[in-house]
């Protein structure tokens, strides 16, 4: 008996170039202040302007870059009351996603997301800012994704990508500021089924960062 042959999934060009760029502004790859330019970015993406362009209309409508009257976009400066607005509305919607993973989370999760704080660990020893800040990304969306609300995590990663860009300024002071704790407390928590411990463990590790950034991050104010 033969097998069906599975769909393949047909996606748009726009929208694969509007993921690349949202991944690479959530992974902090473009710093506060940088411009990208529609040429520049098809040719380093091997595309025509065409879906790059779309893919900036979307970003500005989404507050992610900010439009200028040339077709350049840049990634917006950030003042210290948009960030800690921002990192209320995160201790808000992921301590939510915490708790509600904490029931959900069955032994194979927890199993990958202690490989992950182990990750974590080693990048941060060894001042790997870049692969910290990656590993720190898998490691919250895994948790997330375990709440089984894809409306709230939608929603944390649109204010990730409003503040991804500024976590630029974790520079190499990840080894002195970057402690690994918190992660293992929502581990722990997550394999406890403890809600409210999962919610406060990562509500901690969101202002330990934000008090970092606010101390040695590049304010436009």
């Amino acid at each position: 008996m033969k097998q069906p042959v599975g769909q393949v999934r047909w996606e748009p060009l726009k929208e694969v170039v509007y993921r690349e760029l949202r991944d690479a502004i959530v992974a902090a790859m473009y710093p506060p202040g940088t411009a990208l330019t529609v040429r520049a970015t098809a040719e380093a993406m091997g595309v025509s302007p065409m879906p790059v362009r779309s893919a900036f209309d979307r970003l500005v409508a989404e507050r992610v870059v900010e439009a200028s009257s040339s077709g350049t976009v840049r990634i917006p400066r950030m003042s210290r009351r948009r960030f800690t607005e921002l990192v209320e509305m995160r201790t808000l919607l992921e301590g939510q996603a915490a708790e509600a993973a904490a029931g959900r989370a069955g032994a194979a999760d927890i199993v990958a997301l202690r490989s992950l704080a182990q990750r974590l660990a080693e990048a941060a020893q060894t001042d790997d800012s870049a692969a910290y800040l990656l590993l720190n990304r898998e490691f919250k969306f895994t948790v997330y994704r375990l709440s089984g609300s894809a409306v709230l995590v939608d929603l944390i990663e649109r204010v990730w990508l409003q503040i991804a860009p500024f976590l630029h300024f974790y520079g190499a002071g990840v080894r002195e500021q970057s402690g690994t704790d918190q992660y293992d407390a929502i581990v722990a928590a997550l394999a406890a089924g403890d809600g409210p411990a999962a919610r406060a463990a990562t509500v901690r590790d969101i202002v330990s960062g934000a008090e970092f950034l606010l101390a040695t991050g590049e304010f436009a104010d």
